[in-house]
């Protein structure tokens, strides 16, 4: 009986120490839960800021773009230009030696 006593305060001591074991991992598992939902509010916060930017990039290639055309107008003006300078100056070297 003496045998059967020591074996059953093997059994809770091994029980209570599973016990103990239990809590704390339950206790590290709820405390790793608040950092996983933390992070998911971080996670969200950076994909509102990605967003943003990418809604800010999105703008600012439109006005890129835009300036591209402008640019490529101007670049029509300046050869226009280039043509009349050129006609200008045949015409004033074609007078020029009747004037001389």
């Amino acid at each position: 009986m003496l045998t059967l006593q020591k074996l059953l305060n093997v059994s809770i001591n091994i029980v209570s120490r599973y016990n103990g074991i239990m809590s704390r991992d339950n206790r590290i598992v709820s405390q790793n839960n608040r950092i996983v939902s933390q992070n998911n509010r971080i996670v969200s916060q950076n994909n509102r800021i990605v967003s943003r930017y990418n809604r800010i990039m999105s703008r600012d290639n439109g006005i890129v773009s835009q300036n591209n055309g402008i640019v490529s107008q101007n670049n029509g003006i300046v050869s226009r230009n280039n043509g009349i300078v050129s006609r200008c100056i045949t015409l004033l070297l074609k007078t020029l030696p009747s004037v001389c």
